[in-house]
């Protein structure tokens, strides 16, 4: 897969290749175009949701503030020119809210 322009918020091109299902040896290549979309205003839909109905959010404060470590880290590292050590988080995905289609 292969997603052009990657940071863009239109034009984006979605390229899918794959074996063939009737042929092994033959990739199959398709290009979908996908729709614009507001994702800073889908962000906050979800989350003016959330505050209605009390659920969790599915990128809660806890997964940005991680987010923000690490960067830190990379720049303190850059900068040093030395490795920046973080503390280990057991789990895939611990700081991410429920599914949106979950009802929790």
């Amino acid at each position: 897969m292969k997603l052009e322009p990657a940071f863009a918020y239109k034009g984006l091109r979605l390229h899918v290749g794959q074996r063939s299902l009737q042929r092994p040896d033959v990739e199959v290549a398709e290009e979908r175009l996908l729709g614009e979309q507001n994702q800073f205003g889908a962000e906050i839909d979800h989350m003016a949701e959330c505050v209605v109905t009390g659920r969790k959010p599915r990128a809660p404060g806890e997964e940005g503030l991680q987010d923000h470590r690490i960067m830190e880290a990379i720049y303190r590292s850059a900068a040093e020119n030395t490795p920046v050590a973080l503390p280990c988080i057991e789990g895939l995905d611990v700081f991410r809210g429920p599914d949106l289609d979950s009802k929790n």
